[in-house]
Parts: C-alpha cells; structure tokens; sequence
C-alpha cells in the first residue's frame, strides 16, 4: 500500500517515481522508541511484528510497552546504547541475516528528528530492520552546451553491486555516516564515484533536499538525502574510482524526463533526485502533476505526530 500520497497505484509517468519510493504499511510494524539525555522517550523507528520478537530476546536492550517496542533505557548513555546495540545487531546478524543489509562497520546515527541530535548509532546494516531515519547524500553533476542548455550527468550502477545493479544514479551519491558533514560526504563520494576533487569539488553547492519512506519486505527506511549541484567545465570526463560504476552518460533534460516516465530505469531515490533537479531548472513547467510532484518529494515520515498515530 502506499501511504499518504494517495491511492491510485500508478506506476507510469513522473509521479509514478514519487508513488513508487513510498510505498509501505505501517499495520506490519510496531513502534520502537528510545530515551534522549534527559529520559524523555521519543519514536526513533518501526520494528517488523515478525521481528520484535528476536529483538525482545535481548531483554537488557529491548522490552516491549503494549504495542511499542522499548529500546535502552532513561539514563542510559549514549555509548552504552551505542555498544549494547552493536553486539545484538552482530549476534542476531550471524544468527540469521534475514531483514539485515550487508555488514559494514559504518555508524548510521539513531535521530528522533531529522535535524536532531544524534541519541546513539547502529551499525548501518541494520538500519532498514528497526526503521531509522536514514541520511545520504548525492550530487548533480552538470554542464551547459554551447547553446547554454544544461546537460546532466548520469552514472550507471555496476551490475556487480548487490543492490540496485545497473540502475542510473546521480554522477555521485552516498550514505551519510554518524559523525560526517554532508559537505564532506558529497566531496569524498565525487571524488569516489567521478573523479571529482580539489578546486573542482570545492565549487559544490547544496541546494535542497527529498525524502521518502519505502518498505522492503521486513525493512522499512525513511530516507532522506542532501542534494548538491556541481556545474562541469564542458570539457569534464567523470572517471569512477571504487569500481561502483560501469559508465556515464550526458543528457539533456528532455532525456532525462523520458527515462524517468518508466520504473525500475533510476535507483528509487535517485529518481527523486533527479525529479528535484528537473522542477528546480523549469523542466517541470506546465506538467499536470507539478503540484503532486514537488510535495511527494518532502514526505512527512510515518510516525510524525502522536505515538498512538501512524498511517496505514
């Protein structure tokens, strides 16, 4: 089902991107909620109902209240939540990798709010299995022809990656790690990913952003993503550097709006990305679903408001 945007399930045209990155059923997943430093509990996820009950076997962590599930405890430090958290995470993961992503080592930070202060940090395979917000960041890469039309850079996912194999992305994009400016993600990612770096990577702008709350299978994961733009010197060649990439191509926005009219050409959030360019450069003008465009692309996530709420 796909929540707060309506339902009419389409899966063509340009709002057929914004419908297909939100799709979930809060009736699957129970709330999980943990303490900030003054012992306040605040909902920080959703936990699958099929997977509370591994995560209740860890009884010093995790205690179910009714219907909501109870991460830690008031007082608890931050790195204690940290640390505790870690070692279920790695257990439950060697037990049964089910509802995990691959094993990373990388902090993804725990928020209440998405501009909040961090309360703890996850280890980022396990983000999707408790339903935390969850933060990256992707940069445009773009240039103007001779005729002053822009040009937008697109990279093709290798077909050797385990998620989204050769799906378009942006010239580059990445997870947002606990501890890590947005500026400096964007410029190790083009780096990376593009060939990016020095004076060149210095000219990164940051300029808006998406979100989005999308469910697979046991996982849920409300996304959000800094967007920068980089505008190329004509002459610019992106060269991928950690192997992510299997190629570029440069494409007018006319080309861009067309592959975007099909599922399953972009990786989901990228189509996002992609979507925000386009509105923000007027290649959306005069589009029937302009509105319903641009308010998909800032989804309010499914557990704002009160506790006892959610969408369904």
């Amino acid at each position: 089902m796909t929540a707060g945007l309506g339902h009419d399930g389409r899966a063509q045209g340009l709002y057929g991107r914004i419908v297909d990155c939100n799709r979930f059923d809060m009736g699957q997943f129970r709330p999980l909620v943990a303490f900030d430093a003054q012992g306040m509990a605040l909902r920080v996820g959703a936990v699958h109902r099929a997977v509370a009950p591994r995560l209740e076997s860890f009884r010093e962590l995790f205690a179910a209240d009714g219907d909501v599930l109870r991460l830690g405890r008031p007082g608890m430090p931050s790195a204690a939540v940290t640390a505790a958290l870690d070692a279920a995470m790695r257990a439950l993961y060697d037990r049964d990798r089910r509802g995990f992503g691959r094993w990373t080592g990388e902090p993804a930070p725990v928020l209440a709010d998405w501009d909040g202060p961090v309360l703890f940090d996850v280890e980022r395979a396990a983000h999707g299995l408790l339903g935390v917000k969850v933060r990256g960041v992707h940069v445009n890469g773009f240039t103007r022809g001779p005729d002053g039309a822009i040009r937008l850079w697109l990279a093709r996912r290798s077909r050797d990656l385990a998620h989204h194999p050769g799906l378009l992305d942006q010239i580059a994009a990445g997870f947002l790690a606990s501890g890590t400016a947005p500026r400096r993600a964007a410029e190790e990612e083009a780096a990376e990913e593009a060939g990016i770096d020095g004076a060149l990577a210095g000219r990164l702008r940051q300029v808006s952003s998406i979100s989005y709350c999308l469910q697979f299978d046991w996982n849920l994961v409300p996304g959000a993503v800094f967007i920068f733009d980089l505008e190329l010197p004509p002459g610019f060649r992106p060269e991928n550097r950690d192997g992510e990439v299997e190629g570029f191509e440069l494409l007018t926005l006319p080309e861009v709006m067309e592959r975007l009219q099909a599922p399953r050409i972009f990786k989901f959030d990228c189509a996002l990305v992609a979507l925000d360019f386009l509105a923000r450069h007027g290649a959306l003008e005069g589009h029937p679903d302009y509105l319903r465009i641009i308010q998909g692309l800032h989804v309010r996530g499914p557990w704002d408001g009160p506790l006892q709420g959610g969408q369904s």
